[in-house]
């Protein structure tokens, strides 16, 4: 479970604070407890998961709620949400602290919570379903996700001076077979490859108009690999923020990601790619849930792991230009592209070699 912060409590006022489905928050007890008080109790509305780590019970009871914990010993006490809130300071979580042989409480501390979710999941299993990670830490260890490079699939269909004109370390020799009738009676020769790989062929080597190749089709476009960002909570709490994908430069050379969108030339708008490593969404007015479809265009190589990796972060605008955004919430998710070979899809290859 990802750590979000820690939030002192106040006898005086009530803390406000935004959590973040996934994440932990911890409360700081101490500070705030009257001096004569050896005891607490602590206590959350439904929306909200307490748990107190390294500390031992004064009196228990079938009710959580209501089993005193002693101020002596060290402590967490860890916070997070189940669910989004239907509204700003939906949820509370409640403090009391106790003299000792007292029943009621000497003083109580407030805290009240706003929970939205902000994701970034991926189709593992390339399923066409995505797999929504329930502990935002074990995303990192997203491995085996393969993006399909079908700009280079393209590449092959559309080029006659393919790689096999350049210098390059892969070794694609081309051979013509006869492949059926065309509609005058003439035979079409279709491209039969023999491959060796060993190393990628650099994007330079293949022809400008085929790098410019743009995969607008759905029944094209939905054959990559999905990512979804999912966003939920109070409108008046999501148009105060900004909401960022983005990757490194180095990265966005490897990759590029297409959103739908409605009105424009094409059904789907590049976001990420060569050039151009951030994308910045449109003030949020409510609820947003978006694939996206991401397709690599390099493969792995001596100076390319093949890792990529994309992050949504939630920025808090300011409203004084002195003090800077705040970075509330990152979520980040890896893909590794996978080695390809190529073979026609109505026959078998002459020979396929294989070298590390």
């Amino acid at each position: 479970m990802a750590f979000q912060g820690i939030i002192h409590l106040s006898l005086d006022s009530p803390e406000h604070v935004i959590c973040v489905l996934g994440t932990e928050i911890c409360l700081d007890l101490s500070r705030c407890a009257p001096h004569k008080c050896e005891s607490f109790t602590v206590s959350g509305s439904p929306g909200v998961l307490v748990d107190i780590r390294n500390a031992v019970p004064v009196t228990t009871s079938e009710d959580p709620a209501t089993t005193r914990w002693s101020l002596s010993d060290p402590m967490d006490v860890l916070v997070k949400m189940t669910s989004p809130s239907p509204a700003t300071d939906g949820d509370k979580v409640s403090v009391s602290y106790y003299e000792p042989d007292e029943e009621v409480p000497m003083a109580t501390a407030e805290l009240y919570l706003t929970g939205i979710a902000v994701s970034l999941d991926v189709d593992i299993y390339r399923s066409g379903h995505v797999e929504m990670a329930s502990d935002q830490q074990a995303k990192v260890f997203v491995g085996g996700i393969y993006l399909l490079p079908c700009r280079l699939n393209a590449i092959l269909s559309q080029s006659e001076a393919g790689p096999e004109d350049c210098k390059s370390p892969v070794a694609m020799q081309g051979t013509r077979h006869d492949a059926g009738l065309g509609s005058l009676g003439q035979r079409r020769r279709k491209r039969v490859l023999r491959l060796r790989y060993t190393s990628p062929p650099p994007l330079e080597c293949w022809p400008p108009e085929a790098l410019n190749f743009c995969l607008v089709s759905c029944s094209e476009i939905k054959n990559l690999s999905q990512m979804m960002l999912n966003v939920q909570g109070p409108a008046c709490i999501l148009k105060n923020h900004r909401l960022v994908l983005h990757t490194s430069e180095e990265e966005s050379e490897k990759a590029r990601v297409y959103r739908p969108q409605e009105g424009g030339s094409s059904p789907f708008e590049l976001v990420l790619g060569p050039g151009q490593h951030t994308y910045t969404f449109a003030p949020l007015e409510s609820h947003l849930k978006e694939t996206f479809y991401v397709e690599a265009i390099e493969f792995p190589s001596a100076d390319f792991s093949g890792l990529i990796s994309y992050s949504v972060s939630l920025v808090e605008e300011s409203q004084d230009p002195s003090i800077p955004e705040t970075l509330v919430h990152k979520d980040t998710v890896v893909f590794r592209v996978a080695p390809c070979i190529f073979t026609p899809s109505t026959q078998m290859p002459l020979e396929v070699y294989l070298c590390k």
